[in-house]
């Protein structure tokens, strides 16, 4: 799956954008991918094309980028990811932060900051993208799928993904149709609901916090599944059992 995504100016080596949707941030300054990317940049003029995807691997990743004008979108995903699966997804990334910042990259001050409202586009980009790839096994692959996603990203992004994720179940399975008998059906293949009502859903059992302890709620993606599910942004989660509370319970915001 897809963890960090870098935007780079290969003649000069400078990374424009660095981000990572883990808790773990490798980065372009790591051994391990500042090497990679030396053998990229080595072959920037003579072997690669414009929007050609091409890929490095190691033990544990895959760097994987293409080239546009005079820079590199690139990617590190998981080993298995299949590279044709995000050529759109990185070609997006490209013509869209082209567009915004083309006319200024020669003259760039340096201050990276300037870069930071590209954020939110180029989040949900990715993200459309990471929903749609987990949505291509569901539901039969949900358990490893929360599994998965619980253990490979940080709590902003299982929001967002689970989100994301619910919308394109909403719109493949129910026609968008909002309803909550919708949403308890699909909450049920991967939690144990105790009640659901309109002004609250509470769970006995949550694959996100089980066995854990933290003094903050960690069920993000169940509140962005539910969030999607109702097309809404006003639920949040109200309890959980990491921090000590008998069950995880959702509400709508106060």
């Amino acid at each position: 799956m897809i963890y960090e995504l870098y935007i780079i100016d290969a003649k000069g080596g400078i990374p424009f954008v660095d981000k990572t949707y883990r808790e773990i941030h490798l980065g372009t300054s790591n051994t391990l991918i500042s090497g990679l990317l030396h053998i990229v940049y080595s072959a920037f003029d003579s072997e690669m094309e414009i929007g050609k995807l091409k890929s490095l691997t190691t033990q544990d990743y895959k760097l994987i980028y293409l080239k546009n004008q005079d820079y590199l979108f690139v990617t590190l995903a998981d080993i298995k990811l299949e590279e044709s699966k995000i050529q759109t997804m990185l070609n997006q990334v490209a013509t869209s932060f082209l567009d915004q910042y083309g006319g200024m990259l020669a003259k760039w001050s340096g201050n990276l900051t300037e870069f930071y409202p590209f954020f939110p586009k180029m989040d949900e980009i990715v993200i459309e993208t990471i929903a749609g790839l987990f949505f291509e096994g569901y539901p039969s692959n949900i358990v490893g799928l929360v599994d998965y996603i619980g253990q490979n990203y940080s709590l902003e992004y299982q929001e967002l993904i689970g989100k994301s994720l619910a919308r394109k179940i909403l719109a493949s399975r129910f026609s968008d149709v909002v309803k909550k008998r919708n949403l308890k059906k699909e909450l049920s293949k991967f939690t144990v609901i105790k009640g659901l009502a309109d002004e609250s859903i509470v769970l006995s059992v949550c694959p996100f916090c089980r066995k854990k302890e933290s003094p903050i709620p960690l069920c993000n993606f169940v509140s962005g599944f539910i969030n999607g599910m109702l097309q809404s942004d006003e639920w949040v989660e109200k309890t959980c059992v990491s921090c000590g509370d008998e069950y995880c319970s959702f509400g709508r915001a106060s």
